[in-house]
């Protein structure tokens, strides 16, 4: 171990080099190294271990350096000199535009050197990153934002009409800087720099990396009217592709459904299942039909990127806070491991994070100027209000509400200035037909005089300085439609009614919703909560201060908004056989898409429509799901029609107009004491229900008196 091996010996006569361009090497690799256990014999074997100048080189093109003028560490890899090279497509891709696109995960090169007297490689500098799942990730919303960085990063590649080739576990590295302040050893990961103990460090939901794709050795650029990329094989990092498992090397192939393949499989053998050194992570079988299909044998039937993307951003927003924030665990921890990670996981769930947003942030003096206010916490400048308690404690920093993250980074909440009103804002890309024209024209007359007419409106369209690709929109500020609790059966019916016939007034306009599922399905209840309630923590008021004050949904009827138009797509109106490709929504239990080959066929989306509206109304309220959502008892009258719109033949289930038919059949035939009887929830415990029942008989008795509708009416209520 004392002696240098030929490659170190490479990289030590180099030093004198290094050194004059302002790099210095680690002691083993310097001239005149003698081993410090030569110098100080330890005492045990163990104590040899713990040197530090016995680690020897990852790889031998790799060599670790530290910047002598700051102390920043960095990454030296040896490279053949050849035209397209790794160099060339790295600088290609950090070059504007392209250094531009925020999915940009290529890791920049920070310089190149020319090594005197080697004439036939160079040498580039590269940032010190580590690999992406050290240290373990501690929540399933880590890991998600790790899934979206590397699937935008392998689009924006694609993009550029490059095709990686290698894009496996062993090239997609993470830089580390702002988890470790103090950094660590570019070898040994787990372990300080100076190696005297372990590695200090933060959580990626404390202090967020970025993750970079590397390694561009075997990438290949095309140009961009290249209709049929072709390439022959070359074996990455991942050896299973299933075009090689032929004997036929000289097939030529199309690389970018293989990069799909290699990414899908990386997700597959790294997070779903394991493999080998790595444990499989739970908690993550809503990935599992995505990376299926990117998997599969056929590459004609894997989905391009632009898909996959689409559809982890779907998957992404169907999850829940609770969800994201939960406690990744390994299939290989055993009780003790899991009990020793338990309590430091809930201590951070609760404690609240300085994670701030940089694009609103950077957007508000220009909001500013239009007349919207931000939050404190998304002002420049913002400081935590809970670093400002002396003695602080976890509990101190719950009760500030600047402590509150955003839950989607494309939505934020503003303060019209001149009025005080509450507005959401969300960013939405520019394209013909998207999210914005679709609702414009279901707002615009003669759409908009339809009583029917449940979509939610757009306020106002800005367009960001510097921001060509995008624009935000405004829209009232809402809240989910099933908070807070139903009061009554009238109140649930009620929600029924507006959520059919808006839904009805949709497709009767020849637009197909694709997504018309719990999560866009929102309350305008502005009238219930006349002094306004969070943005984010809805229960709470708007300073929070106190839960938010409010009336039943008999006493103020809100009014019901389907939301989010981006994958809704508007028919010509003689069109006689609508079809469209698979997207999968936010609800991922539609029939039609449960075949393996589904994504190769085309489907009629209003069937599909009605199957998400059945099964919101069956998860939400007939039988709860998830064990986030009881189910709410007394509503077994919509059980027959909800059972004709979940079918697993579309064919027989029921048009938009005949289910509003039969719901207004069934609720002609509900009595008046029906409706207002109390609403109960499943997991409603007796104490529970007590404690809700007298004022409930106090509500249901005053609005008898008083002649208020048991189902609610705005016109009356107005």
């Amino acid at each position: 171990m004392s002696d240098l091996h030929e490659i170190e010996i490479f990289w030590r006569d180099l030093h004198p080099w290094l050194q004059s361009l302002g790099y210095e090497l680690r002691p083993r690799f310097r001239p005149g190294w003698i081993p410090s256990w030569v110098i100080d014999p330890p005492a045990t074997v163990f104590d040899q271990w713990n040197r530090e100048d016995r680690i020897l080189l990852i790889k031998g093109s790799l060599m670790d350096v530290t910047r002598i003028s700051d102390g920043k560490q960095f990454m030296l890899k040896r490279i053949p000199k050849r035209p397209g090279n790794e160099k060339d497509i790295a600088n290609y891709l950090a070059s504007p535009p392209a250094s531009e696109d925020p999915r940009n995960h290529c890791l920049p090169i920070e310089d190149v050197l020319n090594a005197p007297g080697y004439d036939n490689f160079e040498i580039i500098v590269l940032r010190l990153l580590r690999p992406f799942d050290s240290p373990r990730f501690d929540t399933i919303g880590e890991c998600v934002d790790f899934f979206l960085q590397a699937f935008r990063g392998l689009q924006f590649i694609h993009s550029r009409h490059v095709a990686h080739r290698d894009c496996t576990a062993l090239n997609l590295l993470m830089d580390a800087s702002d988890m470790f302040l103090e950094g660590f050893h570019p070898v040994k990961y787990n372990k300080s720099r100076d190696f005297t103990g372990s590695a200090k460090h933060y959580t990626r939901t404390q202090r967020p990396p970025k993750y970079y794709w590397i390694d561009f050795g075997q990438a290949v650029q095309f140009d961009e009217a290249e209709q049929n990329p072709r390439v022959l094989r070359v074996y990455a990092n991942d050896r299973s592709v299933p075009e090689f498992q032929d004997s036929e090397p000289e097939r030529l192939y199309d690389p970018f459904p293989i990069d799909i393949y290699y990414l899908g499989n990386m997700v597959r053998t790294y997070f779903l299942e394991g493999h080998e050194f790595y444990a499989a992570r739970l908690g993550l079988a809503f990935m599992k039909p995505l990376v299926d299909d990117m998997v599969q044998d056929d590459p004609t039937k894997r989905p391009n990127i632009d898909e996959c993307v689409a559809r982890l951003e779907a998957t992404v927003a169907s999850l829940s806070s609770r969800k994201l924030r939960s406690q990744v665990i390994l299939s290989t921890d055993n009780l003790f491991g899991y009990i020793y990670r338990f309590f430091p996981h809930w201590t951070r769930r609760i404690a609240t994070f300085s994670r701030v947003y940089p694009l609103f942030q950077d957007l508000h003096p220009w909001l500013q100027s239009i007349g919207y206010d931000l939050r404190p916490r998304f002002r420049p400048g913002w400081v935590p209000s809970w670093t400002l308690i002396p003695n602080r404690t976890v509990l101190d920093e719950w009760r500030n509400e600047d402590r509150l993250l955003l839950y989607n980074e494309a939505l934020m909440d503003v303060v019209r200035v001149r009025d005080g009103k509450q507005f959401m804002l969300k960013r939405i890309p520019k394209y013909p037909g998207n999210e914005k024209e679709i609702a414009l024209y279901l707002a615009s007359p003669p759409p908009s005089e339809d009583s029917r007419n449940n979509c939610v409106e757009i306020e106002d369209v800005l367009n960001a300085p510097d921001d060509p690709d995008w624009e935000i929109i405004v829209m009232r500020l809402m809240r989910p439609f099933y908070t807070p609790r139903f009061d009554t059966i009238g109140e649930c019916v009620d929600f029924f009614l507006q959520a059919f016939k808006g839904l009805q007034f949709i497709h009767s306009r020849h637009v197909a919703h694709r997504d018309c599922t719990g999560s866009n399905m929102m309350m305008d209840a502005t009238d219930m909560y006349p002094q306004g309630f969070h943005p984010v923590m809805h229960e709470q008021n708007r300073e929070f201060t106190r839960p938010a004050k409010h009336y039943t949904r008999t006493q103020r009827p809100p009014k019901y908004h389907w939301i989010d138009f981006g994958q809704a797509v508007r028919f010509d109106e003689d069109d006689e056989n609508p079809r469209v490709p698979c997207i999968h929504a936010n609800d991922r239990s539609v029939p039609e898409f449960q075949d393996p080959d589904h994504e190769s066929r085309d489907y009629d989306p209003f069937p599909i429509d009605i199957y998400y509206l059945g099964n919101l109304v069956r998860r939400y309220f007939l039988e709860g799901h998830d064990g986030l959502y009881p189910a709410l008892l007394g509503l077994d009258f919509m059980k027959p029609l909800i059972a004709d719109m979940v079918q697993d033949d579309p064919t027989k289930r029921p048009d938009i107009d005949e289910c509003v038919y039969r719901l207004e059949q069934i609720v002609a035939s509900l009595s008046s004491w029906k409706l207002r009887s109390q609403v109960r929830q499943s997991d409603d415990l007796t104490a529970g229900y007590i404690y809700r029942f007298f004022p409930h008989w106090f509500r249901r008795i005053t609005y008898i008196v008083r002649g208020i509708p048991p189902i609610p009416s705005r016109k009356i209520a107005s």
